[in-house]
């Protein structure tokens, strides 16, 4: 199992997954996952990004937090620059 992995440690990829709102059931209700697991967790995220889940942990963490949408726009020209941030710690 991958719960001590460097980058997606065990609760790291659950407090995630809770906080991009991935564990709803389905758009129209607020009803969530119940004992959502770390592998489901990564399966959730790996989703996201489009990727496997072994392909999702091999991704450098500024790459994910990209694929996850978890990023900050700058710049005035017609080609903002995409900054990762990563999300638990952005404010949405």
């Amino acid at each position: 199992m991958d719960y001590n992995h460097p980058r997606w440690p065990s609760p790291r990829a659950k407090l995630v997954v809770k906080k991009l709102n991935l564990d709803r059931i389905s758009p129209w209700t607020r009803d969530r996952l119940k004992r959502l697991t770390h592998q489901q967790a990564l399966g959730l995220l790996a989703g996201k990004a489009g990727k496997t889940i072994p392909e999702f942990l091999e991704m450098p963490k500024e790459e994910a937090w990209l694929a996850l949408g978890s990023y900050t726009t700058y710049g005035w020209s017609h080609m903002p620059t995409k900054t990762p941030v990563d999300p638990l710690y952005r404010s949405w």
